[in-house]
This record gives C-alpha cells, sequence and structure tokens, in this order.
C-alpha cells in the first residue's frame, strides 16, 4: 500500500475512533452531569431520616427527597422506612399498630406535614394496597405544583398499574423493576411523556438484556445508589457511562459529583464513529488495488536502494 492509501485509512480510522476516546477523557475528568440529585429519605444533611427536619435541610440545599410512607392504625400516612419505630425514635413497636397520637408523641411526622414544607418529594409507600392507594391521592390532591410530587411506585396488594396510571396521571411515576420481565408489566401503563423506570445501579449492571430493553424505549432513567445491605463496588462515575440516567437517588448528596443537565453519551458520539467506521471501510474498499498482490522478498527493497 502506498503513502497516500495508508495515510487514507488512518485518517479514517482517526475519525472513527476519536469521539469515543474524547467522549472517555471527558467522563474521566468531569463529573456525572445526571440531570437530579435525590437525597435518599433527607440523608446527608445531620438530621434523622424520614423526618421534616432532614426534609428541609435537602431543601434549602436543592435537593428533591425521597421519603417513606406507611400508615397508622389510623390510616394516615406517616414518615417511616421500617416496620417498627426502634431504629429511627425512642419508641418501640409496629408503626402501623400506632394510632395518630401515639406517633406524634415519638417525632413520626405526617406526609401532610412533610408536603408543606414545599420541597419536591419523592413518595415511596413501603406496603402497597387499596388503603395506601387511596391516603396518597388525597395528599397530593391538595398539591398545586403537580412536579413537586414524584411517585416511586408500582402495583401490588390489589392495585393494578393501571390504577396507579390513572390516580397519578398529573404526577411523574417512577416504576421500579428489578428484571426484564416487570419492566415488559409495567410498560402497558407507562407514559413516555412524563413517566421514567426506577433500578437499583448494581441490578442494572448485572442486567444488560434490561437495560437494554430501557434504554431502547426511554431517555428518562432514575438510578439508586444507596447500598443498605452493603455493595462490593462502591458507586462511581464509570457505573453510569454510556447509560441515559436523569435521576438519581443517594445518601450523600452533597458529595455526589454533579447536578448539571447534560445526556451521558450524546448522540453526535454515535453519529460520529458511525460516520468514521463508514469511511474507514469504504477506504479499504476503494484502496484495495493499491496493495500489491505479490510478497516482495525479504530485503529487496534495500538491495534495490543500493542498486
Amino acid at each position: 500500500m502506498n503513502r497516500k492509501a495508508g495515510a487514507a485509512v488512518v485518517a479514517a480510522i482517526i475519525v472513527a475512533a476519536v469521539p469515543w476516546f474524547d467522549f472517555m477523557i471527558s467522563v474521566a475528568n468531569r463529573p456525572i452531569r445526571i440531570r437530579t440529585i435525590i437525597s435518599h429519605r433527607g440523608n446527608g444533611f445531620g438530621e434523622t431520616e424520614n423526618t421534616v427536619a432532614a426534609i428541609v435541610k435537602a431543601h434549602e440545599h436543592g435537593f428533591p427527597v425521597e421519603i417513606d410512607v406507611r400508615l397508622s392504625s389510623n390510616g394516615t400516612a406517616h414518615l417511616m422506612h421500617d416496620e417498627t419505630l426502634e431504629r429511627t425514635t425512642r419508641c418501640t413497636g409496629a408503626i402501623a399498630k400506632k394510632t395518630d397520637a401515639e406517633l406524634a408523641a415519638c417525632g413520626v411526622n405526617t406526609l401532610h406535614e412533610a408536603l408543606a414544607t414545599g420541597a419536591t418529594l419523592e413518595l415511596h409507600p413501603k406496603i402497597m394496597n387499596p388503603a395506601i392507594m387511596n391516603e396518597l391521592k388525597t395528599a397530593v390532591a391538595g398539591v398545586q405544583d403537580k412536579a413537586r410530587v414524584i411517585l416511586f411506585i408500582n402495583s401490588g396488594g390489589g392495585v393494578t398499574a393501571q390504577e396507579i396510571k390513572e390516580a397519578f396521571a398529573d404526577h411523574v411515576i417512577m416504576w421500579p423493576v428489578d428484571t426484564y420481565k416487570s419492566a415488559k408489566l409495567v410498560w402497558k401503563a407507562f407514559n413516555q411523556t412524563k413517566d421514567m423506570y426506577s433500578v437499583s445501579m448494581h441490578t442494572l449492571w448485572g442486567s444488560p438484556r434490561l437495560l437494554r430493553w430501557i434504554t431502547h424505549r426511554t431517555r428518562k432513567l432514575g438510578v439508586w445508589f444507596t447500598c443498605d445491605k452493603g455493595c462490593r463496588i462502591k458507586p462511581n462515575r464509570w457505573m453510569v457511562m454510556g447509560m441515559p440516567i436523569t435521576h438519581a437517588e443517594v445518601d450523600d448528596p452533597l458529595s455526589f459529583e454533579s447536578t448539571d443537565a447534560s445526556p451521558t453519551m450524546p448522540e453526535v458520539v454515535y453519529r460520529s464513529s458511525a460516520v468514521g467506521l463508514v469511511l474507514a471501510l469504504a477506504a479499504g474498499y476503494l484502496l484495495r488495488g493499491c496493495i500489491d498482490s505479490e510478497k516482495e522478498p525479504p530485503y529487496a527493497a534495500l538491495n534495490n536502494f543500493f542498486e
């Protein structure tokens, strides 16, 4: 192959490869750039999780807050992750067996108190059934700014995905899924304009089929990086490379890398690389005649030089 042919092929290969190298370098030197960072249970600000105090602190720093919701014996929505009160309060016993007055004495806040803070909230009912479904509908009905309430919710306990879709038609719904099959089932009630899937980061990494299915259908994706049961690999920027993640739920929002909005994988990367690959293949095909068909004997070029 002569010099011009070789240069053309090398140039085409560079055009194909450079966008990917540029992207990898940019990822290594820039923050994750996920659009929305959510404080998991209000963590990261020195306050007890799932409390109005934690919500207020997170809101003051500009972060939405994920809160867990359970019902009291009176059927009122309260903020609590665990079934029992021991871990986060001075009281004991199951929250479902406590009255509103008893929970107030234990310092457990209600959902109505949380909504009154004005913060953007992601509501996560820990048990799904018609009673908590109706309580959530009643609570969010009084919120004027519908974008301020996100529902992290799925079917179960006698409540269908279609009922959830209709009940919260004005709100963003995060549909939690952990398998390809569950993602397909949710898709029937999925509103592509506003809804998103939500998946554990580690589940997403371990389920390439699930990732492909989601990314082929929506440009919005929520993940949670929390490690309540322990993680062998701590969350890092490389875990999200190439994924269209828009929302991330973390325990340390202040130290998490960024809230700047931009896609993790610009379309120009795909397009530039694809064009470069086509050029490289075309150049190789057109210049195939420039390659000598007969193999030159060893040192022939050197001997010709001295003759």
